[in-house]
Order: structure tokens, then sequence, then C-alpha cells
């Protein structure tokens, strides 16, 4: 369906149904035993380094996976971890979350940046104590 304008009041109506079942085929798919958190795509990226960091749900999207057991320490093709794709990003709300589940902030990606200084966000300048 095309909308002619992308920013119409029916566009976010849409949008919002969308993101209501999204967010209901998450939670039931992590509500099953079976479902393995940590399955890689060919990139590396796992699920937990696949978060929609600008979407409201995020937060609580990453909590869930880290309650199923997601691997934080886990890395991409670019040896990233989740905590440098959150700041990457400028999630500090979801980088909060990582940290406060123990994720290092000393790992370096390809690049050598770790958390702290990668380029969007260092994380000693953004994160609320």
């Amino acid at each position: 369906m095309f909308l002619g304008n992308h920013g119409g009041e029916e566009a976010k109506e849409i949008n919002k149904h969308i993101d209501q079942e999204r967010s209901a085929v998450v939670n039931t798919l992590l509500a099953s035993h079976s479902i393995d958190v940590n399955i890689q795509k060919i990139d590396f990226d796992a699920p937990i380094h696949m978060l929609r960091y600008d979407h409201d749900s995020a937060p609580t999207v990453a909590e869930k996976l880290l309650e199923c057991g997601a691997d934080l320490a886990m890395r991409n093709k670019n040896a990233q971890t989740a905590l440098h794709l959150a700041c990457k990003a400028g999630a500090t709300n979801i980088a909060r979350v990582f940290l406060d589940s123990g994720c290092c902030i000393g790992a370096q990606d390809k690049q050598g940046l770790n958390s702290s200084t990668t380029p969007s966000t260092p994380i000693d300048m953004k994160l609320p104590k």
C-alpha cells in the first residue's frame, strides 16, 4: 500500500499498528524456550546486535533478550559488541541496560575502538550516572 503523505495521521496509525504487531511477534518468540537468542546470521549479527535503537520498545526488547540469555560478549563481523552498536547509535538508555547487565566497556572492535571511544557517543560523557 502506498501512502502519499508519509507523515500523515493515516501513516502514523498504520506504523503504530505494525509496531504493535512486531512487538507481539517478538514477545511470542522470546516466550518460547526453544528459541536460541544467540543465533547469528552469516555476518555474525545476533538478535542483540539487531535492535532498532530508535524505537520506543528497544530497551524492553533488550531486557527480554538478556533475560533469555543473550550474550553481550558476542561480536559481529566488525568485532563490535551490542554495546558498541548502542553507543554508535546514541542509544544511551540501551547502553545503560547493557552496562547494568555486566557488558565490558573495554572490548575493542576491528578499528581498535571500544565503547567509550565510539565517535557517536562517548560513554563517559553521555550516560547518566
